[in-house]
């Protein structure tokens, strides 16, 4: 089956924010990110998801793609958390996008073009 990546982002940029930050903001529509997602989920995790255990609980390795109303009426955003890097609760990963992406110069005049 061959994939087309409707967008032009570098999946190899994706990886590695994900590997070194365990969260990554992804400005597109919703199909693409869902695109985005199953790509960067099939090379972080080519032989299916996979657990950690630590001691007598048992972690699972994911990669979780989400979304969040940013404030105020600045839209939507999507998000992508990989829970190996990002250990913290996805509720704390939301937080954090909110404040973001809410602070970024000019979010406010963003125009969002589907190809």
């Amino acid at each position: 089956m061959k994939v087309h990546l409707l967008i032009d982002i570098r999946l190899l940029d994706i990886e590695l924010a994900l590997s070194t930050y365990g969260i990554v903001v992804i400005e597109t529509t919703r199909p693409h990110a869902i695109q985005i997602s199953e790509l960067a989920r099939s090379r972080l995790f080519p032989d299916g998801p996979t657990f950690t255990v630590d001691d007598d609980d048992e972690y699972p390795d994911t990669l979780n793609l989400l979304a969040t109303e940013v404030p105020p009426d600045l839209g939507w955003s999507h998000y992508l958390v990989y829970s190996k890097v990002f250990p913290y609760s996805l509720e704390r990963a939301k937080d954090r996008v909110r404040a973001t992406v809410s602070s970024w110069p000019g979010r406010q005049n963003y125009v969002y073009e589907v190809p």
